[in-house]
């Protein structure tokens, strides 16, 4: 069995297990996924016995884990595939990395900031015209036009279809969660640039959630984003996974009001929260 080494975001775990999925994927390779967001090292012999590296890219910043250092190590005969690093603001327009929340949320940290009462904040955030506060629609395009940035020299890139059917069908859990469909598709370009067959989409039924980034947490969406884009999965009245409770978006909202002011980890709070 040859060795393929999987250096790539939570997004590979599923990824991984539908490469497997191919009978003909599995008769050839081994596949050792690397987590890189928590710095995990790649080990020297695992480089030198590599024969396919898949690679989410990661810039210079990550110095010994940065991708051009890894694929310098290769052996000369190994393959590199550069996959995406699917993300997606659209559902979730306010997220902001600048924030001491997980899933920082800006307009509700400006609010709190500002040192209204809870009461205050969450009357303002769940009633209060985003729009009128942040262009929602600026926000994604944005975003958008970072992640064309990061694709390029991409095996596929999906931004085109996220760009038609997301309204339609919800794409992502979180920002940086995608669908198994999704997963499935990246996984399918792998395989057709190895010459192998596709995998059917009987494959997304049979595995079901085990086929998501984290079936645990899936991030509620704003009933006013729903509004404004025509989000059909988007309303009032919807409840999410998250971790033990099915929350709607005003209880998720208050949750990270208590939770920001308590000074908690937000997931260590949430996989906690009673409800």
């Amino acid at each position: 069995m040859s060795l393929c080494i999987l250096h790539a975001n939570c997004q590979g775990g599923p990824l991984r297990r539908l490469l497997l999925a191919s009978a003909e994927f599995a008769e050839r390779w081994n596949i050792l996924h690397i987590t890189s967001y928590d710095h995990t090292p790649v080990p020297a012999d695992a480089l030198e016995h590599c024969e396919l590296f898949l690679y989410q890219h990661l810039g210079p910043q990550w110095g010994e884990l940065a991708s051009e250092n890894l694929l310098a190590r290769l052996p000369d005969n190994a393959r590199s595939i550069r996959l995406p690093g699917l993300f997606c603001l659209n559902y979730w327009p306010l997220w902001t990395s600048g924030s001491p929340m997980h899933f920082g949320d800006i307009y509700l940290d400006y609010l709190l900031d500002k040192g209204l009462s809870p009461a205050e904040v969450a009357h303002v955030y769940l009633h209060g015209k985003l729009d009128a506060a942040y262009n929602l629609e600026a926000r994604i395009q944005n975003s958008k036009l970072h992640q064309k940035t990061k694709d390029e020299g991409v095996i596929i890139s999906l931004e085109d279809y996220i760009d038609a059917h997301w309204r339609e069908e919800q794409l992502f859990t979180t920002i940086n969660h995608p669908a198994p469909k999704l997963s499935l598709m990246v996984a399918n370009a792998i395989l057709a640039e190895l010459g192998l067959p596709f995998l059917d989409n009987a494959i997304l039924e049979q595995e079901g959630d085990a086929l998501e980034c984290d079936r645990h947490v899936h991030l509620p969406i704003h009933p006013a984003v729903g509004h404004r884009f025509g989000l059909p999965f988007a309303g009032e009245t919807r409840r999410y996974r998250v971790y033990d409770n099915m929350l709607t978006f005003r209880q998720y909202t208050l949750a990270y009001i208590d939770c920001r002011l308590k000074g908690l980890p937000f997931l260590v709070y949430l996989a906690t929260l009673r409800v």
